[in-house]
């Protein structure tokens, strides 16, 4: 099984950790779409649940969710510069530096959110990946997942955010994540498609795919 290159990928991120945190700790304020999705999904969960943010980065879904949705909210990242990034800018939120695919817990989540969390992952990983996300969430638990939509293509930076390192992207069609989901026990519930916010974020198109562990 192809993985992500943890080594690279965890080297990256440290790297330009408190660079990544100044220009994305607000960004959801910035896109009302992705506002209004992340508001949908958490309707669909208890409202005691306990919701991740799984490859939080410097914490801004799990701010957001806690904050503007009044929501229990927690982190996990594969970076620990990430991580101590998101604890020093949200010391309410309780965040942790681990590996997904190494993580033992059992049903320990009502909901998942993943937004962007696969696109360090070659396309030979996702079902490694859903069948360890199906894992962690309790039965009936909500997911969704976001990426850059495109053919299952790889885009190589040499430089990721100016901070010397190199990192891999990957671009995924629906139908691959859908499926993916699929043979890995979730059922699809919805599939959004955003266009992006010009002189915000990079410009690919984006799709929101929301998802329930049968």
């Amino acid at each position: 099984m192809t993985t992500q290159n943890t080594p690279e990928v965890t080297a990256a991120y440290d790297r330009v950790a408190r660079t990544y945190a100044d220009k994305y700790q607000d960004e959801i304020l910035q896109k009302p779409k992705a506002g209004e999705f992340l508001a949908d999904f958490v309707a669909a969960v208890p409202r005691d649940g306990l919701i991740c943010d799984m490859g939080c980065g410097p914490g801004q879904v799990a701010r957001y969710v806690h904050h503007h949705l009044g929501r229990r909210a927690t982190g996990v990242d594969l970076s620990p510069e990430m991580v101590r990034q998101a604890a020093e800018r949200n010391p309410t939120i309780p965040f942790r530096a681990a590996d997904v695919l190494q993580m033992t817990e059992t049903a320990a989540y009502d909901a998942i959110i993943g937004l962007y969390f696969i696109v360090n992952f070659p396309v030979a990983a996702l079902d490694a990946v859903c069948e360890k996300l199906h894992q962690l969430l309790k039965p009936g638990g909500q997911l969704l997942l976001s990426f850059h939509l495109g053919e299952d293509q790889q885009m190589r930076v040499g430089d990721f955010l100016n901070g010397g390192r190199p990192l891999d992207f990957y671009f995924f069609r629906v139908d691959t994540v859908r499926e993916a989901l699929l043979r890995n026990g979730f059922a699809v519930r919805d599939v959004r498609l955003r266009d992006p916010y010009v002189g915000v974020e990079y410009e690919s198109q984006r799709a929101y795919v929301f998802a329930e562990k049968k």
